[in-house]
């Protein structure tokens, strides 16, 4: 089980999700069942009406990519955790940046339809 914790501005905006796997997209971040956990607004991440200005996936988290164009997902690793700020980082390495709405591989900077965090 994989869990995320949403920080914002002060400790007491903190909030934790717990799911099997997440699928970020561009705008929205949602849990194994399919529901919206997270919605992207004005740089933020929304939980339940509070704004976050960061999260961080608790792992091991294996990370793929799911490219826009078709191609076929990709690992991109396992690690032992994911924080994300408007990029994905992994020890203090950007694996994706999120640039108005898209993310995209921070190497190849090819657009991602989504992340997946299993």
């Amino acid at each position: 089980m994989l869990r995320i914790q949403f920080d914002g501005v002060s400790p007491a905006c903190s909030c934790n999700v717990e799911s099997k796997f997440f699928r970020v997209g561009g705008t929205i971040t949602t849990d194994a069942d399919g529901a919206i956990v997270a919605e992207v607004q004005r740089g933020s991440w929304t939980v339940a009406g509070e704004l976050h200005t960061r999260w961080t996936c608790s792992g091991p988290v294996d990370v793929h990519f799911e490219f826009a164009n078709g191609q076929e997902s990709e690992k991109r690793g396992t690690f032992p955790f994911l924080s994300v700020f408007g990029g994905a980082m992994r020890d203090g390495e950007y694996l994706a940046t999120l640039d108005d709405g898209i993310w995209r591989c921070f190497r190849t900077r090819a657009e991602l339809k989504g992340i997946i965090l299993s």
